[in-house]
């Protein structure tokens, strides 16, 4: 009889994590500061540099208001984002070719108003865990002004300028031709998770100015320095008013005789050549 002998090699995976080893995370050590709409990356590493690979990373929101505060979770080899916020779903990664070098940084897409706040890295191995904070603050830069006509009567008209979505919270004038600050209703304020949108009114007569500017404009300290963004729109209008279907505002529509109007709801992205000058023609 023969025996035969068979060996099997089994190819086990190595891993590369460092998990006796001790570490400490290191943030940026400076709030970062995000325009809405654009991409961040809130830096995290494990000082001594380190593997990172087969260690747990999880990313969380302090003091949030939701009982699940996840943002972004690495753990056994693998995203597992299943329990995260929903407002954060598909907009958040690792440097997964650099977690070896112990590169634990979340990158954000698409920044969100409501993103702003303090954030949790927390990378734990088998014996050693830490943590660093990371603050995060969001500027919303509104659109430019979008101007319509609400009334108007014989010897008078109701200018309505509308603005969003900003944070902080802008200013909104309106201002003759000469660039002086007029006198119009208060502003109304609409706020939500995303920002302020602002809406003023301005009645104007038939012997008043016949060009008028809106100006939105938002100041800005919370970095310890005043950053200032201003963004106009120009009306020019002439009275007896009759509506000229040619020039109006797109949100107007206007009867065959002239004379008639009909306000129209703003789509949610207006198309740019709604911004910047309108024209009410006679």
């Amino acid at each position: 009889m023969r025996w035969i002998c068979l060996c099997v090699i089994v190819f086990l995976p190595i891993s590369t994590r460092c998990s006796t080893e001790p570490f400490h995370v290191v943030g940026p050590g400076h709030v970062l500061y995000a325009v809405a709409g654009q991409d961040l990356v809130l830096p995290c590493n494990l000082k001594p540099s380190i593997s990172a690979e087969g260690m747990t990373v999880e990313w969380f929101r302090l003091n949030y208001h939701s009982a699940n505060p996840l943002v972004h979770l690495y753990k056994d080899f693998r995203d597992q984002n299943g329990d995260q916020i929903q407002s954060y779903k598909g907009r958040t990664s690792l440097f997964q070719d650099n977690l070896k070098n112990g590169n634990v940084s979340l990158k954000l897409n698409k920044v969100q108003i409501s993103d702003e706040g303090d954030y949790r890295c927390y990378i734990q191995s088998e014996v050693y865990d830490d943590d660093n904070l990371v603050r995060v603050i969001v500027r919303g830069i509104g659109q430019t002004p979008v101007l319509y006509l609400e009334d108007y009567g014989d010897d008078r008209m109701n200018l309505v300028c509308e603005s969003g979505v900003w944070m902080p919270r802008p200013t909104i004038d309106w201002l003759d031709h000469e660039g002086r600050i007029l006198n119009a209703e208060p502003p109304e304020e609409l706020s939500d998770a995303q920002g302020f949108t602002l809406k003023r009114q301005l009645t104007i007569h038939s012997n008043d100015s016949k060009r008028f500017v809106c100006r939105a404009s938002q100041m800005d300290d919370r970095l310890g320095k005043k950053e200032v963004v201003t963004k106009e729109a120009m009306i020019q209008i002439s009275m007896p008013v009759i509506l000229d279907s040619n020039t109006n505002h797109p949100l107007l529509a206007i009867s065959d005789d002239g004379k008639e109007k009909e306000i129209i709801a703003p789509p949610a992205n207006p198309p740019p050549e709604w911004f910047g000058e309108a024209v009410i023609g006679v």
